[in-house]
């Protein structure tokens, strides 16, 4: 018999720990997206993110990886943080096995 590697969770992956050194298990902050707002992650709605605390640093992450996204998550959107929502928040804090959803501004009047 063949010994099998071991297939870690998909919330698990390398990272950094706290003291910044890499670690083989860290837990990421999962992030899920509104398909409207995948037009501007090339159709992606799912993602994961290591060390990101707070929402400001969330919307930091994804601008760097899609800019096209920021000025949609930085007027108007909503982000639920395990299952609380929340708005003009930029501060609230994310924890690392945090759900977090993110809802686009929706027009009305």
């Amino acid at each position: 018999m063949r010994n099998r590697r071991q297939t870690l969770p998909l919330r698990h992956d390398r990272g950094l720990d706290s003291g910044g050194r890499i670690s083989d298990l860290c837990e990421m902050a999962h992030v899920t997206i509104t398909a409207a707002l995948s037009r501007y992650t090339h159709g992606k709605t799912e993602f994961e993110y290591p060390n990101v605390a707070t929402i400001k640093q969330l919307i930091r992450a994804f601008s760097e990886e899609f800019p096209d996204i920021k000025p949609h998550l930085e007027e108007g959107a909503a982000f639920a943080i395990d299952g609380q929502l929340f708005q003009d928040s930029l501060l609230e804090p994310i924890q690392p096995d945090s759900e977090v959803h993110i809802l686009p501004q929706i027009g009305g009047g």
